[in-house]
C-alpha cells in the first residue's frame, strides 16, 4: 500500500476562512506574483509528518491522543501579516496568531514528544505558529506587497478569534490542481 502524506493541524471555522479570503482579495489588488492558498485549505499546521506507512497511523493517532490529553481548548486571535524569510526575497505570506500562543506551542511540543517516541525526528527549527495566506513566486511587485502589509498592520485590526477545540490528523494528497486535504481523525482537546 502507498504511503500517506500526513500532518497534524488545527482546521479553521468557515467564518474565519471567509475573512482570510477577504484579506487575500485586498492584497491581490497589488498584483504581486502570489499563489494564494485556497479557502478550503486554510489551516494551522501543528506538525508535518511527511510520508507515513498506513499501518503506523493508528499508533500515531493513539500516542498523540495520550500526549495531548488535558491540554484543553486554546483561544487564539488572528491578526497582523508577515512574510518568511524576513531578509531577502520573501517566499511565504502569513497571518499571525495572538492569544494563548504559549498553550498552542505547548500542544505542539506534546505532539512532537509523542512522535519522537514513535521514531519521528524532532523539527530542526522552533515552532512558529502562523496561517499561510500565499506563496510568493517572484519579486514582481513584492515591494508594493510589503508596503500594503505594513499599511494593513498599522490599522491594528483583529481578523477574527478562534477557540481551538480539536487537533486533526490530516492527509495531504498532491494533485496537479494543488493539495487536497482530508481529515483522518480528530482529537478533542
Amino acid at each position: 500500500m502507498e504511503n500517506l502524506r500526513l500532518f497534524w493541524a488545527v482546521n479553521l471555522p468557515v467564518d474565519i476562512k471567509a475573512k482570510l479570503v477577504d484579506l487575500q482579495r485586498q492584497l491581490t489588488k497589488v498584483r504581486a506574483d502570489v499563489k494564494w492558498v485556497e479557502e478550503e485549505n486554510f489551516h494551522l499546521t501543528v506538525k508535518f509528518l511527511g510520508n507515513v506507512e498506513p499501518v503506523k497511523v493508528p499508533a500515531i493517532f493513539e500516542q498523540v491522543k495520550k500526549e495531548v490529553a488535558g491540554v484543553g481548548a486554546i483561544s487564539l486571535e488572528i491578526q497582523n501579516l508577515g512574510v518568511f524569510p524576513q531578509q531577502g526575497m520573501p517566499r511565504v505570506l502569513w497571518v499571525g496568531l495572538q492569544g494563548e500562543k504559549d498553550k498552542l506551542i505547548a500542544m505542539h511540543n506534546h505532539v512532537q514528544k509523542a512522535l519522537i517516541t514513535l521514531g519521528f525526528a524532532p523539527e530542526g527549527k522552533p515552532f512558529s505558529p502562523h496561517l499561510t495566506l500565499g506563496r510568493i513566486r517572484s519579486p514582481r511587485k513584492t515591494q508594493k506587497l510589503l508596503e500594503e502589509i505594513t499599511c494593513l498592520n498599522n490599522q491594528n485590526r483583529v481578523i477574527g478569534n478562534v477557540l481551538v477545540k480539536t487537533l486533526d490528523l490530516m492527509e495531504s494528497e498532491l494533485t496537479r490542481q494543488g493539495p487536497v486535504y482530508s481529515i483522518l481523525g480528530s482529537i478533542k482537546l
